[in-house]
């Protein structure tokens, strides 16, 4: 069996034996043994076949995926433009392992070191993501609680008015 390599197209598994050398099966580059810490291992989807020559895509010249939720929205403010994209996110496994990951392996369906678990890698999935959706939650449903605070104090004050008022009038009829 081939050794595990990690290739500088986010490849990490098993290498293809060409030519009497270990080649990355994605992109066929010269194999470099993998670095110590454990990581996410990209685990090929389609059969192993060299890139067409003519992609040109986003991928191809080094950016990483478009993805909406790191994009700014139409008519978006300056309090709702997300953070730029971390260089890694923290993405949990099915299992609930959590693997940092590098945002140009956003898409890509990969193997879980600890438990072998297969899944596609996706921000929505995020630690930082779903943080991101508790703060928005809990920031309107502040908002909500000032806005029922505001109409309790006006309702009071018009009862407390009105009150007033009732007593007034009392005490010029006696």
């Amino acid at each position: 069996m081939p050794a595990p390599i990690a290739c500088i197209c986010g490849y990490r598994g098993p290498a293809v034996t060409e030519a009497a050398s270990d080649v990355c099966p994605i992109c066929r580059t010269p194999a470099a043994p993998p670095p110590t810490a454990p990581g996410p291992a990209v685990v090929p989807s389609a059969p192993l076949s060299p890139p067409p020559a003519a992609f040109a895509g986003p991928a191809a010249a080094g950016f990483p995926p478009a993805d909406p939720f790191f994009a700014p929205g139409k008519g978006a403010t300056a309090s709702t433009v997300p953070a730029p994209a971390p260089a890694t996110l923290r993405i949990p496994c099915p299992r609930g392992h959590v693997l940092d990951v590098p945002a140009a392996m956003l898409g890509q369906r990969v193997v879980c070191p600890k438990c072998n678990e297969f899944f596609v890698l996706d921000a929505e999935n995020s630690v930082e993501r779903r943080q991101q959706r508790e703060r928005e939650i809990a920031e309107g449903e502040a908002r909500e609680a000032r806005r029922w605070l505001i109409r309790a104090i006006w309702v009071a004050a018009i009862v407390m008015a009105a009150l007033v008022a009732m007593i007034f009038v009392s005490t010029l009829q006696k």
